[in-house]
């Protein structure tokens, strides 16, 4: 992923704009991107018993922000036929 937040559309300029949410300590919890693009890696098991897919995500940058995970595990249910 890439992008950037406009001048215009930053949260700190604005307090009528949406809050990114922060701890009660005032740590954020979310943070918009910077220069460089946002990278994932990961690998999957899909179609286990015909609706389950297990994915093992690692994070590659971005490490830096308090409370992030290097990896994570996502599940995602559908049905193939």
């Amino acid at each position: 992923m890439w992008g950037d937040i406009s001048e215009r559309n930053r949260p700190e300029n604005d307090i009528a704009l949406f809050q990114f949410p922060e701890n009660d300590d005032g740590t954020p919890l979310m943070y918009g991107l910077n220069r460089q693009p946002y990278m994932e890696a990961g690998i999957a098991i899909d179609n286990l018993f015909k609706f389950l897919r297990i994915d093992l995500v690692k994070r590659i940058n971005y490490l830096d922000h308090p409370n992030v995970s290097e990896w994570g595990v996502r599940f995602k249910i559908r049905f193939v036929f």
